[in-house]
Parts: structure tokens; C-alpha cells; sequence
């Protein structure tokens, strides 16, 4: 059992729960390698608590897997190339 606090990206009022199982929780480098962003962007996001919601465990940041799912789902764009 963890205890995180929550910074959503639309809040500036952190909140405190506690996370059974943290095994759906990413670490910055993995969401990297999965939005297709450098760490750098990640850390102003962060800072400006835009794009994807995360939590902080002994000034460690992570990444709940449903922020990044609903991130990814929102900018998605898929293209349909039609053959003549």
C-alpha cells in the first residue's frame, strides 16, 4: 500500500489518497517512451500541471496508466489514405 499525492492537471489543489497495488503507476521514463515526448517537455507539464495527471511518492513522480490511456485517447488522430 502506497500514499500518493495527486496533482491533476486541472487542479491546483493537490489531493492525498492512498493506492492499493501501484502496479498501474509509470514512471516518467516510461511515459516518455510512450507519449513519444522528451523528459524535459514531461518536467514543464509537470510544472505547469498540463496534459496528464500525476502523483508523488517521496519527490518521485508517477504516472497513473489511466492518465496516459485518456491522454493518448484525446489526441489520437488517425488518418484514412482512400486508394483511386
Amino acid at each position: 500500500m502506497a500514499t500518493f499525492t495527486i496533482k491533476p492537471a486541472t487542479s491546483t489543489t493537490p489531493k492525498q489518497v492512498i493506492i492499493i497495488g501501484a502496479e498501474d503507476m509509470l514512471s516518467p521514463s516510461e511515459v516518455v517512451r510512450i507519449v513519444g515526448v522528451s523528459l524535459k517537455t514531461l518536467r514543464k507539464w509537470r510544472e505547469l500541471r498540463i496534459n496528464l495527471a500525476f502523483c508523488e511518492c517521496d519527490r518521485s513522480a508517477k504516472y497513473p496508466a489511466s492518465a496516459i490511456n485518456e491522454y493518448l485517447a484525446a489526441t489520437f488522430c488517425s488518418v484514412i489514405i482512400k486508394k483511386a
